[in-house]
């Protein structure tokens, strides 16, 4: 169980797309509606998906 994530799959991978295209972390936790640290953690995660 556990918490729901704050991002979908696919909000997730968006928000990556966001971050390779130069968009800074501020700018993503605001258009995305989470904290700079879930910015963070989403990266961090995508990046060990490859």
């Amino acid at each position: 169980m556990g918490r729901l994530p704050a991002l979908s799959d696919k909000q997730a991978k968006e928000l990556y797309k966001d971050k390779l295209n130069g968009e800074s972390i501020s700018a993503l936790a605001k258009k995305y509606s989470v904290s700079r640290p879930t910015v963070h953690r989403t990266i961090e995660r995508m990046e060990q998906k490859k």
